[in-house]
C-alpha cells in the first residue's frame, strides 16, 4: 500500500486547483498476476465551470504474465460525483528486455489513472 497526495492547477499552476487524496493497494499472485486498486478523491473537479464539486473514482488494474518476459495489462476507472460521464479504460502489452520495459497501450482517453485531474475534469 502507498498513499497519493497531489494538487493540479491550470494556467501554470495559478488557478483552478484540484487537490486529490488516495491510496494504492496491490497484490501479486504467484509471480504471474498482479492486481491493483486505487480509490481516489478529487476536490474541485468542476473548477473550469466555477462550481465547487468533488469526484471519487476507483482505478482498478491487473497485469498477467503470458510468457517469460511478456505481460498483458488492463485498467478501468469508474467514477462517481460530478458529471461522471464515460468510464475510462485501457489495455496493453508489456515486454521486458534486460533492465527496460516497453509498453504498447490502447485506451479511450489520453489520461491515465495517475492523472487524477484529467480523469475527472469537465470542460
Amino acid at each position: 500500500m502507498s498513499g497519493i497526495v497531489s494538487v493540479e492547477g491550470t494556467n501554470n499552476f495559478q488557478e483552478q486547483f484540484k487537490p486529490a487524496l488516495g491510496i494504492v493497494a496491490s497484490r501479486e499472485i504467484k509471480d504471474r498476476l498482479a492486481v491493483y486498486a486505487a480509490p481516489i478523491w478529487v476536490h474541485n473537479s468542476a473548477a473550469s465551470l466555477g462550481i465547487d464539486r468533488d469526484t471519487f473514482y476507483v482505478g482498478l488494474g491487473a497485469r498477467a504474465c503470458i510468457a517469460s518476459s511478456t505481460y498483458i495489462l488492463g485498467e478501468v476507472s469508474p467514477r462517481t460525483g460530478y458529471a461522471p460521464g464515460q468510464v475510462e479504460y485501457g489495455f496493453g502489452i508489456e515486454k521486458r528486455v534486460g533492465a527496460h520495459v516497453f509498453q504498447l497501450n490502447f485506451g479511450n482517453t489520453f489520461a491515465t489513472g495517475v492523472a487524477r485531474g484529467q480523469l475527472v475534469r469537465q470542460s
